[in-house]
């Protein structure tokens, strides 16, 4: 049995606590530096034992630390559980920017220890069907991707998070906060990487936030997003956390010289496929099944990876989430310049913490 320790105690946590016993998993504590907040969040989910962070990491029982809490601590918490030998699970956005997300990866790679990002989506079975679909040929030679994210929590000059603030999230909320997930989701069903992006990002609403210490807007509310990937194909991503009506929605489709392939958030277990002969259009909906939550699958294979098994299957690497901290520095330097920018070598910007 692989057990656990989390740093965070926040909204996504209940979900990793939920996926974590799923496949077997123990959390054995929940940590923060707030410890009235670690007790309620442990008591209300039956974790035996709560913490500071400090203690997570010396635990010699615990094997697997969950870094869950707010961007600004990731760097910090990821290095120091890889530094006594703990594997890691890093939520996204790895950290403020690509050199330090670069820096979590080398610890733990350095430390021969497993690391994976939580890009919780790659873990539809649909979403892993049109992967394979991709892979396949079944679509040809892919031309265009196109989607979006819309979320609509931040729409309120009211609506206010800890990732308002920049000191505690990094210079861009949206964009790093969801359009990385589908940043992964383009590389992942495509099996191709973006190597130039083109963005326009901004502050749409102006709320009364910490930002306001630093003298930024807390960061990017909308995002539309050209990007080139090596094959030769182009995307287009409209990135939004004001778009009302919208909770948390999702699509990414992807068009071969044959035919499309599509998914959506609003539909996670439908696999949309389509294509033309001559008058004829034909489109398909295919059932996948889920048949474990998208965080558990993905955790099924890191945990089979971290206790040695054979096969453990894929699951979203280190890796990954610096390649999405390299995407966003190159959006925010796009946005600022408005020119293309490549997705040059991770670099650092800031010491970490």
């Amino acid at each position: 049995m692989v057990r656990v320790g989390i740093a965070g105690t926040g909204r996504i946590v209940p979900a990793h606590i939920e996926a974590i016993r799923y496949v077997g998993g123990e959390v054995v504590a929940i940590a923060s530096s707030d410890r009235r907040r670690a007790r309620e969040v442990a008591a209300r989910h039956r974790v035996p034992r709560s913490c500071r962070v400090a203690e997570i990491v010396s635990d010699r029982a615990i094997d697997v630390v969950h870094v869950a809490g707010r961007n600004v601590d990731h760097v910090p918490v990821a290095v120091a559980a890889a530094e006594a030998g703990k594997h890691v699970v890093v939520e996204k956005p790895l950290a403020f920017t690509a050199g330090e997300s670069a820096l979590i990866e080398s610890r733990v790679s350095a430390a021969g220890l497993r690391g994976m990002t939580c890009f919780t989506y790659l873990g539809h079975g649909a979403v892993r069907a049109a992967h394979e679909l991709v892979a396949a040929g079944e679509v040809g030679p892919v031309v265009l991707v196109r989607g979006h994210y819309l979320q609509d929590w931040l729409a309120l000059e009211s609506d206010t998070d800890w990732r308002c603030d920049p000191e505690l999230n990094g210079p861009s909320r949206a964009l790093a906060d969801i359009g990385t997930h589908w940043f992964a989701l383009l590389e992942y069903i495509t099996g191709q990487q973006v190597v130039a992006v083109r963005a326009e990002m901004e502050t749409a609403v102006r709320r009364a936030t910490p930002a306001a210490r630093s003298g930024g807007s807390g960061g990017d509310d909308v995002a539309v997003v050209s990007l080139r990937l090596d094959r030769g194909a182009i995307a287009s991503c409209v990135v939004s956390q004001l778009s009302h009506g919208h909770h948390n929605d999702i699509l990414v489709e992807v068009t071969g010289r044959s035919g499309s392939v599509s998914w959506s958030s609003e539909l996670p277990t439908e696999l949309v496929t389509a294509a033309r002969s001559g008058a004829d259009r034909v489109r398909d909906v295919r059932a996948v099944d889920g048949d474990r939550p998208p965080l558990a699958a993905l955790l099924a294979n890191f945990y089979a990876a971290v206790t040695g098994e054979a096969s453990p299957g894929w699951y979203p690497p280190l890796s990954l989430g610096v390649r999405a901290a390299m995407f966003v520095d190159a959006a925010l330097q796009s946005s600022a310049s408005g020119d293309w920018v490549p997705l040059g070598p991770a670099r650092q910007r800031r010491p970490p913490g």
